[in-house]
């Protein structure tokens, strides 16, 4: 089995599995922590939504599956366009935003993701506006 340890800042360790990754509660935390984001669970679905810490605007979400940690939906500016073969990105262009859909199977690949993600931030590239 597959592991990964991220040092939480308050000097904590968090040691996830490729089966405990799967929990929300497990991959909310480690997003959190590597990515300076805030995560919201939805009630009623399998939806981990991700939002901008300062101003809790969503840039994205992930839909949780069974047999994988679950798919990225990633929304970047115009500016920002994702190459196919990063991870396999399927890109859609809507009205207001590029709507990026990553598979993440694996630990590796959410180590990759949580990389493009703090890069995205870094460069003021998430798409935080209005949904139509």
């Amino acid at each position: 089995m597959e592991t990964m340890t991220f040092e939480k800042k308050t000097i904590d360790t968090l040691t996830v599995t490729n089966q405990s990754i799967k929990e929300h509660e497990v991959l909310s935390a480690v997003l959190e922590q590597e990515c300076d984001i805030a995560t919201k669970k939805s009630p009623n679905r399998p939806w981990l939504y991700l939002k901008d810490k300062k101003n809790l605007k969503t840039f994205g979400g992930i839909r949780m599956n069974k047999n994988s940690i679950g798919t990225f939906y990633i929304n970047t500016k115009f500016s920002t366009i994702l190459e196919d073969t990063l991870f396999g990105v399927i890109s859609k262009t809507k009205e207001e935003y590029i709507s990026n859909k990553i598979a993440i199977n694996d630990l590796k690949g959410l180590k990759k993701m949580i990389a493009l993600i703090n890069n995205l931030n870094d460069e003021n590239q998430l798409y935080e506006g209005k949904y139509s």
